[in-house]
């Protein structure tokens, strides 16, 4: 009974901290411009996340990055991921640890759908994509993210999502505020991919059937995210990965048997600066 309701106590906790963001209009969405979301394949049913837990210390880190890029710069699969460089940066580790991660290399595609620990190699993470890309979701979704460039490392970010199911949707959307080529190195001395800097945005969405939501935001790099500051970030460089994942909670066990709450990701996109 104290197991029940320390959970309960811990999804009502991750529910309310995240700001709510509740709108609806009869509006159509058409892709952004800057939108890079590619046309998912007719067998696949939503774009994939990765998240990509790492250190710049771990060797196999280096082969992971490189395999995840590869698979990324093919254009072969509707897929994104982020580089969670968790020694540099508070705000990565705080995202490892909320996914109980235990071992480094670790990719959750879908925030935990599949968790891939290791350096496995691109035919494995392309397995792990395919399953992942063709799992059921809550709610068909089309999902966009523009991005505009403020100057002053300043971005405005805007994420519009349409519900093409025949009921409700109860999500959250999180907005990664990424650099193509990091800061950061591998173990390697190569620069990670999309090294995860701040979230943009993290609220609550509520969508009815047929309608479309839009969230905006405005991120400063030139603010303190974290205990750092990422004033020098530029437009070329930037990428934003958006994702909205249902609000039901999972409960998972990893490996090292540690229990965590997980929300499945049900569509990504991603944007760049204009």
């Amino acid at each position: 009974m104290k197991k029940i309701i320390f959970i309960s106590v811990t999804v009502l906790f991750l529910l309310t901290s995240i700001s709510a963001a509740v709108t609806a209009d009869n509006s159509s969405t058409e892709m952004n411009e800057n939108d890079t979301t590619d046309e998912i394949p007719s067998d696949f049913v939503h774009t994939v996340f990765g998240e990509y837990a790492s250190a710049s210390w771990c060797p196999p880190c280096a082969t992971a990055s490189e395999d995840l890029y590869a698979i990324y710069e093919s254009g072969d699969y509707p897929f994104y991921f982020v580089s969670l460089v968790s020694d540099m940066n508070s705000i990565a580790k705080e995202r490892v640890n909320s996914l109980a991660v235990y071992s480094i290399p670790a990719v959750f595609f879908d925030s935990g759908f599949i968790v891939e620990t290791g350096a496995v190699g691109q035919a494995k993470y392309i397995e792990n994509i395919e399953e992942t890309a063709a799992r059921k979701v809550k709610q068909p979704l089309e999902m966009t993210t523009s991005v505009t460039w403020d100057g002053d490392a300043k971005i405005t970010v805007e994420v519009t999502i349409k519900n093409n199911g025949s009921s409700f949707y109860f999500g959250i959307v999180r907005s990664y505020v990424t650099e193509v080529v990091s800061r950061w190195n591998t173990n390697q001395g190569n620069p990670y991919h999309f090294g995860f800097l701040d979230f943009a945005i993290k609220k609550l969405v509520f969508i009815l059937p047929g309608k479309t939501t839009s969230i905006k935001a405005t991120w400063d790099g030139s603010k303190d995210h974290g205990g750092q500051t990422f004033e020098d970030i530029t437009q070329e460089n930037t990428m934003v990965i958006s994702t909205v994942s249902h609000w039901i909670p999972r409960l998972k066990i990893n490996e090292n048997g540690r229990l965590y709450i997980t929300f499945y990701v049900d569509q990504t996109s991603a944007g760049v600066p204009l």
